[in-house]
């Protein structure tokens, strides 16, 4: 048997996957292709009878004739979870009827997830709570694996403030994209309806920009009050980099813009971690750090 673990963001996903991929191998007798997803979209329409892993993909990447993954087991573990925390209509758009031609089993982050999972077109037998990798990898035998890296932060930043962005550089960049989806999934509704769920979407992108400004500004006022602490501001993977050193124009030496190695580390050398509805909170809940959610 042969498992197929895609890796797309490396920063964030590779020793998660890692670690999955070191569990399979130590506990079955499964080989296990662990690579880039680029490279092994290239590669896929030769696998048949293999166990793929996808991450949510879109389904109509997925369906296309030359991934023929209807030759295979196919399983969804989603990096964007949980699915708890999904409104009803992205829950629609990423479990659609279409992907479940497709997808053989759904694994899930938390007894939570399933509950919710309101917007369910799978059977009771295809979901699974399972979890997710990196969790595990906070367990106390586990988290020595980040020991250096924590102690080469903590070596440069001393005690710090650590803030993960979980915002978008534009949010009209992808605003063409935002209204084919509701056109595709929401077809049985009126147009008015689908339009009105539009506008919606767009004015939650809006009012998150004016949280994300009101952050910027929060932050640099907080490193310019207390300059003698250190203020690590982590960009989200979509992020773009040139529009966050703009942003950020004004900033006092204090306040750090860092995106480097997986944002465990990061979260295990912060002394207060601040965020804004970023997924990370459930890893700094389970190190057990001083967590301040800012939403203004």
């Amino acid at each position: 048997m042969i498992i197929v673990i895609p890796i797309e963001i490396k920063i964030r996903e590779f020793l998660p996957k890692l670690y999955l991929t070191y569990q399979i191998i130590k506990k079955t007798d499964a080989e296990v292709l662990f690579a880039g997803q680029r490279f092994i979209s290239n590669k896929i329409k030769e696998f048949k009878n293999v166990i793929y892993f996808d991450k949510n993909t879109h389904h109509s990447r997925l369906l296309i004739d030359s991934y023929k993954l209807e030759k295979n087991i196919v399983c969804m573990l989603d990096e964007e979870g949980p699915v708890s925390l999904f409104d009803q209509d992205s829950l629609h758009i990423r479990y659609n009827k279409k992907i479940k031609k497709i997808i053989n089993h759904i694994f899930l982050w938390g007894k939570k997830d399933l509950s919710n999972f309101k917007v369910n077109p799978y059977s009771k037998n295809k979901t699974f709570v399972i979890g997710h990798p990196k969790f595990d990898l906070l367990n106390k035998n586990n988290l020595k694996i980040f020991d250096d890296q924590v102690k080469k932060i903590k070596k440069k930043y001393k005690k710090f403030i650590f803030f993960p962005s979980s915002f978008e550089s534009d949010p009209d960049k992808n605003l063409y994209v935002l209204k084919s989806q509701f056109k595709t999934y929401f077809s049985d509704f009126s147009t008015e309806k689908i339009n009105n769920k539009i506008n919606q979407k767009i004015k939650e992108r809006r009012i998150s920009q004016k949280n994300y400004n009101k952050t910027v500004e929060m932050l640099i006022q907080l490193a310019r009050e207390n300059p003698t602490i250190n203020i690590v501001f982590r960009k989200h993977p979509y992020e773009d980099k040139e529009d966050i050193t703009s942003r950020f124009k004004s900033k006092p030496k204090n306040l750090h813009l860092v995106y480097k190695y997986n944002v465990t580390p990061w979260i295990i050398a912060s002394t207060i971690y601040i965020h804004s509805g970023c997924t990370t909170s459930l890893e700094a809940a389970i190190l057990r750090k001083k967590i301040i959610m800012y939403k203004p």
